[in-house]
């Protein structure tokens, strides 16, 4: 429901860059050298919604900010003195099951503040691939972006809903996707994640876009952005992570897929794929995300 809400929603929220903090806490999350972190392109068009700050939470290499006294926010505040305005789906939100942060690139980081809405101070940064993040309820309206706020270890703070999912589980498809109509060899493991996409149907009826933000001229429910979230690395065997971010699912909000390719002559071959499923924060988080 969330994801239906900013994708139809959410036009062009940029967000403000904010300077290097030693004081915000990394949670699991290693900023890039870029100076500037957008906080993530989740608009209908191309517009970014990853914060440009040093916290790993927004979905973007955040420079950074600290709360005024240098602490993590505690998630105290009244409903009443928080920014913007109820979410109506807030009281079917799981707490119950494992969060995790889906459509942050790999150089990028989801950003952590101390109150929903993309101007409040930076408390935490989570990496593209973290997980075991707990919903604790709370969400708010921000403009037409929905915030949730969430608990990591010890901090309490708010992330834009568009990079925070269900985890629901990993799956080896390797079989599966060798049984499609795989070519034989990639000349890239950026390639080859992209014939993995293809072999598995999810480019049907869809226009592929490598990156968060979307391409202008195409409607969004014409578009299926993939974001690489780790990698590549390549040493005895090429490795890459992407998440297919667009399902346009009330159930299913992304899919990661982990691949692995044999260096074979000037390119790669597949050596296996493992498929993690992310549910939609107000379903469960079973295989099917009922």
């Amino acid at each position: 429901m969330h994801r239906l809400v900013w994708m139809l929603a959410i036009l062009a929220l940029a967000l403000t860059a904010c300077g290097q903090s030693d004081e915000v806490e990394d949670l699991g999350a290693a900023p890039s050298a870029a100076a500037e972190a957008t906080e993530a392109a989740v608009a209908t068009d191309p517009a970014d919604e990853t914060d440009t700050s040093a916290v790993a939470s927004d979905g973007a290499p955040a420079a950074g900010a600290d709360t005024a006294d240098g602490q993590a926010a505690t998630g105290s505040t009244a409903d009443d003195d928080l920014p913007g305005r109820p979410v109506v789906w807030a009281d079917a939100l799981n707490t119950r099951a494992e969060a995790g942060v889906t459509g942050v690139e790999a150089d990028d980081v989801l950003n952590v503040r101390s109150l929903p809405g993309p101007d409040q101070q930076i408390v935490g940064r989570l990496a593209p691939l973290r997980t075991g993040v707990a919903l604790t309820g709370g969400a708010r309206m921000v403009g037409d972006a929905a915030w949730y706020e969430v608990r990591v270890d010890d901090t309490v703070g708010w992330v834009h809903s568009a990079f925070i999912d269900l985890v629901a589980g990993t799956t080896d498809i390797t079989a599966e996707v060798r049984d499609a109509d795989l070519p034989p060899t990639a000349a890239s493991m950026r390639e080859l994640a992209e014939q993995v996409v293809r072999a598995r149907g999810l480019d049907e009826g869809y226009q592929l876009v490598w990156g968060p933000r979307r391409v202008s001229g195409v409607s969004a429910e014409e578009q299926r952005r993939i974001v690489i979230s780790d990698g590549p690395h390549v040493g005895d065997l090429g490795e890459i992570t992407v998440d297919v971010i667009d399902t346009f699912d009330d159930s299913v909000a992304a899919e990661r897929m982990t691949i692995f390719g044999q260096p074979d002559g000037d390119g790669f071959s597949l050596r296996s794929v493992e498929r993690t499923l992310f549910c939609d924060v107000t379903r469960g988080a079973g295989q099917t995300c009922a």
